[in-house]
């Protein structure tokens, strides 16, 4: 991150260095922050799931003398991923210290930034949805029977525009690189993308420090993909349709998944030994879930490029058409 952000400063210099025009030396500055901000957001949302997990490693210790046999009456716990460390010394002290202020980097401050990016151009991100609306009625208009209802599709298209170039002009003019998190939403529910990170957060690195391996680890997990699948059926934060089915696949993938752990965990089929087929079934459908939900995003991507390809047909044969 330290060498993105010199790098951005290189370039900022040189554009200053080599463009005397004023004008031109803005709007090239402006270009480069936008390329980075759209880069930085992406990659900080992509680092910081697995940079919060390998943090929260460091408050995973066990206790190898948890009956006190050793007789010194001292605890002995020793860190999971590197049973090496002593929890009680000083050098796991030290880093400690240090995973308290890697939290306070990363799954706070990430957060906090993407929530104010996107708060201090919520005007602009709204217009833009306006507008996109305001294309979608004219677009909609051409299958209108009545001249009535062309003209108020009209109205409500002009409506819509008028609204967004007087919202536009208040954009803080950095909208074009936060389109990362908040593009694929709609234009109310803007901030979804905070909720999709508290969900990765949850789920992979909060939950890791609850009892690991326990039916209470399982069944937390489980309780939040609950809370997390009611919160996608109810809201539907994405603009495509499909979007919003895959999504709301995911997280009935997310549960299943999660509830299967829970059943083997606490053995609710009885015996293992005894009832190993129920066992195997359980397992060959985690295996199929898992198989089918890939199947559909192939399928899904399929039918988005042959509909993709089927309208730049018939722009062309319109095109076609108009040049006769």
């Amino acid at each position: 991150m330290a060498s993105f952000v010199v790098l951005y400063n290189l370039q900022v210099w040189l554009k200053l260095s080599a463009e005397q025009d004023r004008m031109r030396r803005r709007t090239g500055i402006g270009a480069i922050m936008q390329r980075y901000l759209m880069v930085g957001t992406a990659l900080m949302s992509f680092m910081l799931t697995a940079t919060t997990a390998k943090v929260f490693k460091i408050f995973n210790c066990f206790d190898v003398d948890p009956n006190l046999e050793a007789g010194d009456g001292l605890p002995h716990r020793f860190l999971v991923v590197d049973m090496a460390v002593d929890c009680n010394s000083s050098e796991y002290s030290l880093g400690f210290n240090w995973a308290l202020l890697m939290i306070l980097c990363y799954p706070v401050a990430v957060p906090i930034t993407f929530f104010l990016l996107l708060y201090f151009n919520r005007q602009e991100i709204y217009g833009r949805g306006l507008r996109n609306r305001a294309l979608e009625i004219g677009d909609e208009m051409e299958q209108k029977t009545t001249d009535a209802e062309q003209t108020e599709a009209k109205r409500q298209a002009r409506l819509l525009r008028d609204k967004f170039e007087k919202m536009n002009l208040a954009g803080g003019g950095v909208v074009d690189g936060l389109t990362f998190l908040y593009e694929q939403y709609k234009p109310e529910l803007m901030y979804w993308e905070l909720v999709e990170v508290a969900r990765k957060l949850c789920l992979t690195s909060i939950v890791s420090v609850l009892r690991p391996g326990s039916p209470l680890q399982c069944s937390f997990s489980v309780l939040l993909s609950i809370v997390f699948l009611k919160l996608y059926n109810s809201c539907c934060p994405f603009v495509e349709d499909l979007d919003n089915m895959t999504a709301e696949m995911g997280q009935y993938q997310t549960f299943v998944t999660l509830f299967a752990v829970l059943v083997i965990k606490q053995s609710s089929l009885g015996d293992p030994d005894e009832n190993h087929l129920l066992y195997s079934f359980v397992d060959f459908c985690l295996v199929g879930i898992n198989m089918l939900m890939i199947a559909v995003l192939v399928s899904i991507a399929w039918q988005e490029r042959q509909e993709n390809l089927r309208i730049a047909k018939l722009e062309k044969e319109k095109k076609e058409q108009e040049e006769e």
